[in-house]
């Protein structure tokens, strides 16, 4: 049997780890080992995966000071050993069968580098079980599904040196884009397994601050790339593009704070500005979008627009 190293980074998850990690040691596919890295937590998480690692030799635990969810997950990259990887969120948990159905694609279907599960309240469901070519993988990405790091056992040799961003919002999408463009093929698995919890205090719920600009940078990087590498799904990435930049000028102008973050107010508009012809040029951004954007071409219409955002939302 061949070992699963399962990644699961935790931080302030008392509420929820219990129930994660019965869901992993309780699999019915057993050779796993389960590197739970814990993120400076504050609460009692760390020594609740101590207890479960003293019963369980599967079981590690790293501590670390707080860095945030993508310095967790590569900690783990760093020390697995499988032969393939996986995700869980440590505030969700998985049925018993996951893993070993999983695994039993990817030794049926040698050519396949990613099993990919399907995802709760995702935009790609229901298309039935499909082996599709990495190009195809993007697409669906691109489009919407699929973003979180979970629901995919992976090989570990198309990871290879691959790591999360340290940005840490949309920090999946970036990964997730550049995992698919390094494999051939993805098996999509049309069943459900995942069970996600929705927390009032997750990132992509964050307050206007520095770091919810993470989601600009990582986004802009996904449409950079694509242009390059998959030209003809570039209208799905500047997509994206385009609504961030909007929800995150909303947000600026709403706390009427210009000034306090006038550097990415500007970076924002200035990306608003250069792709402004092919935005409005493409089918895939809407027409009350294609109206914010015209509105957000300069930073005077760009702060009118802030008083009629909530009415094309």
């Amino acid at each position: 049997m061949s070992v699963v190293s399962i990644v699961v980074p935790v931080y302030n998850a008392h509420q929820y780890i219990q129930r994660c990690l019965e869901s992993i040691i309780n699999q019915s596919y057993s050779e796993v080992e389960l590197l739970l890295v814990d993120d400076g937590s504050s609460d009692d998480s760390l020594a609740l995966c101590e207890n479960i690692a003293a019963k369980d030799s599967r079981v590690r635990v790293i501590s670390q000071t707080n860095q945030g969810a993508s310095s967790a997950r590569n900690k783990g990259l760093d020390l697995a050993s499988g032969k393939y990887l996986f995700f869980v969120d440590s505030d969700d948990w998985i049925d018993p069968d996951m893993i070993e159905y999983m695994i039993n694609i990817i030794r049926d279907y040698s050519d396949v580098q990613v099993v990919q599960s399907f995802v709760p309240n995702d935009m790609n469901n229901q298309i039935g079980d499909r082996i599709m070519a990495g190009a195809q993988a993007i697409k669906c990405l691109l489009e919407g599904g699929w973003w979180g790091p979970y629901c995919k056992l992976i090989r570990r040799e198309s990871i290879g040196e691959l790591r999360f961003p340290e940005r840490t919002i949309s920090e999946d999408y970036l990964f997730n884009y550049q995992l698919f463009s390094k494999i051939d093929k993805l098996y999509y698995l049309d069943k459900s397994f995942y069970h996600r919890t929705d927390r009032p205090e997750s990132l992509s719920k964050l307050q206007l601050s520095k770091r919810k600009f993470d989601e600009f940078y990582n986004v802009k990087e996904v449409s950079d790339r694509v242009r390059v590498d998959f030209p003809q799904y570039k209208d799905f990435a500047d997509s994206h593009l385009a609504g961030t930049c909007l929800k995150l000028l909303y947000l600026v102008f709403q706390n009427r704070a210009e000034e306090q973050y006038a550097e990415e107010l500007n970076m924002i508009l200035d990306c608003v500005r250069s792709n402004y012809s092919s935005f409005l040029k493409n089918k895939k951004i809407n027409h009350n979008q294609r109206i914010l954007l015209s509105a957000c071409y300069s930073k005077l219409s760009a702060r009118i627009s802030e008083r009629v955002y909530h009415l094309f939302r």
